[in-house]
């Protein structure tokens, strides 16, 4: 499986080296989420974890998607939305 990532107009490749192992996904609130800038901020952040395969922050729905896989964690991911101040609204 292939992670593209487009930095500075570059687009990046990583390969995940554990093939067939399925992937994690989860979707957050995030009242905080006011703006293009605000999208591209968490996309970028998240995006940099490792283990992180996608992001997709949405502004009208004020979501923010994530499918990952070993290292990273949802409290890795939660703890990293917190830090960067767009915390998601946790049950």
């Amino acid at each position: 499986m292939e992670k593209k990532v487009l930095i500075n107009n570059k687009l990046l490749i990583k390969i995940n080296k554990k093939k067939g192992k399925k992937m994690s996904k989860v979707t957050y609130s995030v009242p905080a989420i006011h703006c293009q800038h605000c999208v591209h901020t968490i996309e970028m952040e998240l995006g940099e974890l490792d283990g992180v395969e996608t992001v997709k922050a949405d502004f009208n729905a004020k979501t923010v998607e994530v499918e990952f896989d070993e290292p990273a964690s949802e409290d890795l991911i939660i703890g990293t939305l917190r830090e960067i101040e767009y915390p998601p609204e946790v049950n």
